[in-house]
């Protein structure tokens, strides 16, 4: 298996896109007005209307994709990476680490998305340990936000800081990682039972 990049105007992201709109669609507020290109057919209009709704250009959004190693690459999942987080918190405290965080240049992961039917066999792991490997040694820090609290320790597992309170008014909690985490996660062993 590889994780590699692709480009927003691809057949593969467009394939990427459509299953993190039928997981994160309706649960992710900033995913609300790409709603109406989830069926676009034309790449270009798509790609520019993407690009249009964070404000940035095509080669700072980076869609990260896991296939298998056969001549179909079959998507697996992925991730997205941005440079700037398109996240609204409510949570006063959620909101300062958030510019905090953008102020020292953090870039920013997420969408972490795996198929239904390649689930429980280590590839969100796989990903994400890929995509931090990548992004740390390219850009230095990253953050995300984690959307269900019992995920977090999973995210600790992969060196994340937790920066949010247990409790906050967003039920969300932001995770950070910069280059100690990356020398933590490179000196762990990466434990799968994804068939290869």
């Amino acid at each position: 298996m590889q994780l590699t990049p692709t480009t927003l105007d691809s057949r593969a992201f467009l394939l990427q896109f459509g299953e993190v709109m039928k997981e994160f669609g309706k649960i992710i507020p900033w995913l609300a007005p790409l709603r109406s290109i989830a069926y676009s057919t034309n790449a270009r209009y798509f790609r520019d209307t993407f690009l249009s709704e964070f404000n940035c250009d095509e080669e700072d959004i980076i869609p990260y994709q896991l296939t298998d190693n056969d001549p179909g690459e079959d998507f697996i999942g992925g991730i997205w990476h941005f440079p700037k987080s398109p996240e609204k918190f409510i949570d006063s405290r959620n909101c300062e680490v958030a510019e905090r965080l953008a102020f020292e240049r953090y870039r920013y992961i997420s969408c972490l998305h795996v198929r239904d039917v390649r689930r429980g066999k280590g590839s969100g792991r796989l990903i994400m340990r890929s995509a931090l490997d990548s992004i740390l040694k390219n850009h230095g820090s990253v953050w995300g936000v984690v959307s269900e609290r019992d995920l977090v320790p999973w995210y600790q597992t992969l060196g994340a800081e937790v920066l949010s309170a247990r409790q906050n008014k967003d039920n969300l909690w932001i995770v950070s990682w910069d280059e100690s985490s990356g020398e933590r996660l490179r000196g762990r062993p990466l434990e799968l039972t994804v068939d290869m």
